[in-house]
Order: C-alpha cells, then sequence, then structure tokens
C-alpha cells in the first residue's frame, strides 16, 4: 500500500477534485511530496521532496492548520461537563486558551469544538425519547422514583412525568403551597416544560415533579395533576399558585377541588402596568400591591 501526501497552499483544503474545482480551488503545482509505502508491519518513506514553490504557514500561524488541530478525549470529556454547567463555548475556550498559556497552543479553534457539539447531537438525533425512558429505567433503582411515559400510536413520546426522591421528601415538608408554571419552551421539540416548585424553610425553590407536555389544554393539566398526586406522599397542597391561564384554572378544579387557586401576584401586577401609564403605575405601586 503506497500513500501520497500532496501539499497545498496555505487556506486551501485537501478534498476531491470536483470540490476542489467547485470551490475555486486550485493546486499550486508544488513539488514538495512525501510518499509513505507500507513494508510488512511497518510504513517506510520512499520518496520525500523537501522544497515549496510558496512560503509556508508562519509559526504563529500553524495551529490554524487542519492537520494541526484536535480536540483530544480528556478534553472533550472536560468540554461536556462545561457545557453541563451551562458554560458557553466561549467562555470554554477562554479556559483552554488560561491553561494551554495562549490560544496557539490549544491544539484547535473554536469551531472544533462547535463541530464535536454536532457530531454528539447527530449520535443521539431520533433516539432521545429512547434514552430519556432508559434515564427514567436505570432511575428507578431508587424505589422512590416515580414516573409516567405516555406514547403514541406511532409510538412516539406524547408527555411524560417524573419526580425522584428528593422531590417526594420535600413534598412532605414544604407542599402545602405550590407554583405551577409552563412558560418554558424547548425550541427543538416544541415540547412545554412544566415544573411544579415550591419554597423550603431557606426560602429557596424546591423541585416538587416535572413534566414534557405536548400541549396545554386542559385534559394534559389534569393528566399530569393526578399522576403528580400520585407520586406525592400525603394528600393535595392547601394553595396552588398559577398564572391565568383558562386551561389551567379548568383542571385544577377538576384534579383539585379542594385546593385554594391563587394567582400569581408578578402576573397580576403587569396586568396593571398595561392597563394604567407609566407614571400612575409607579406612583401606585404600593398601593395596589397592598390592596391586593
Amino acid at each position: 500500500m503506497r500513500k501520497e501526501y500532496v501539499c497545498f497552499k496555505e487556506g486551501e483544503r485537501k478534498n476531491s477534485k470536483a470540490t476542489i474545482r467547485r470551490r475555486g480551488l486550485t493546486r499550486e503545482k508544488c513539488g514538495a511530496k512525501l510518499a509513505v509505502v507500507r513494508k510488512g508491519e511497518v510504513f517506510v518513506v520512499s520518496k520525500f521532496v523537501e522544497g515549496h514553490n510558496h512560503e509556508l504557514t508562519t509559526p504563529r500561524k500553524v495551529h490554524l492548520l487542519k492537520s494541526h488541530r484536535r480536540v483530544s478525549a480528556a478534553q472533550k470529556a472536560l468540554t461536556q461537563q462545561l457545557s453541563v454547567a451551562n458554560v458557553s463555548t466561549c467562555q470554554q475556550m477562554s479556559i483552554f486558551e488560561l491553561q494551554a498559556g495562549g490560544i496557539e497552543n490549544i491544539g484547535f479553534l473554536a469551531r472544533d469544538l462547535y463541530n464535536d457539539k454536532r457530531d454528539r447531537k447527530n449520535v443521539v438525533h431520533g433516539h432521545d425519547a429512547n434514552i430519556l425512558y432508559e434515564h427514567f429505567e436505570m432511575e428507578q433503582k431508587n424505589p422512590d422514583f416515580r414516573f409516567t411515559f405516555e406514547r403514541d400510536d406511532k409510538d412516539r413520546m406524547t408527555h411524560c412525568f417524573w419526580a425522584d426522591a428528593t422531590s417526594r421528601k420535600s413534598y412532605q415538608y414544604f407542599g402545602d403551597v405550590v407554583v405551577f408554571d409552563t412558560t418554558y419552551y424547548t425550541n427543538k421539540y416544541s415540547l412545554i416544560f412544566a415544573p411544579i416548585l415550591g419554597v423550603n424553610h431557606h426560602r429557596q425553590t424546591t423541585l416538587l415533579g416535572c413534566a414534557f407536555l405536548s400541549d396545554e389544554k386542559t385534559d394534559l393539566f389534569v393528566w399530569l395533576f393526578n399522576e403528580w398526586l400520585k407520586a406525592m406522599p400525603g394528600g393535595p397542597p392547601k394553595m396552588i399558585i398559577t398564572d391565568q391561564d383558562p386551561a389551567t384554572i379548568r383542571a385544577i378544579a377538576s384534579a383539585l377541588p379542594n385546593t385554594f387557586h391563587q394567582y400569581c401576584i408578578w402576573h397580576i401586577m403587569s396586568k396593571f402596568s398595561e392597563k394604567l401609564g407609566a407614571l400612575s403605575y409607579k406612583e401606585h405601586y404600593d398601593e395596589l400591591k397592598n390592596c391586593i
């Protein structure tokens, strides 16, 4: 087996002839060449021509060449951990630059991190729901974990609910008043993220259950509240705070008839800001809030 490595001018890409013609790339007709022949278990250099008919890349730019860029397994693992912590790709590059002592010492570019992230997404593309279901099944090793996973007639996930041991234990102590809000959307799947929240004795937000919903209809909200009550120890909450969505109001009346339903004060005050002028709203804000 014989391999040849042909020289391209800086900035050009080694590719098929059709791609080279389409992109307007041209060979420099450089005579530099490295030919390698395999003999048994080793490779032997059979021909090497060192002379170039063009300027070589400077040491300060060599890290930009594709042949000199590679994201190691350790670096990929670190980028995944940083992504989980919501560290952006630009910030990740700053961290690598600080570790390496300069951007030219990192060994790759931000584009390589974006490409790696794309490749990881492609691996799970079309299998996301299955991966989520497998994750739920693994979590069931803890007997206090609860989940419900619903599919349509084509075996596609439509909605799901889950609550872990921490959520269920928190409900025992802080489940008298809960907050339900569905203002979060996932752009890729058009699913609605519906968390049920509480407040602990440190005035910190605590999670009491989560769901992915396909729409904001009353029937689906009723399903969610019923599944949530099955998972939570004890009875229904004394109070639930929501926005003024009509579907949510009807669902609470059906699934939580003995729970006092209160509108969120933020939503109420935002209505006043729409109805009143800016000056009047600012002048009478405290009076309105006290009245409510």
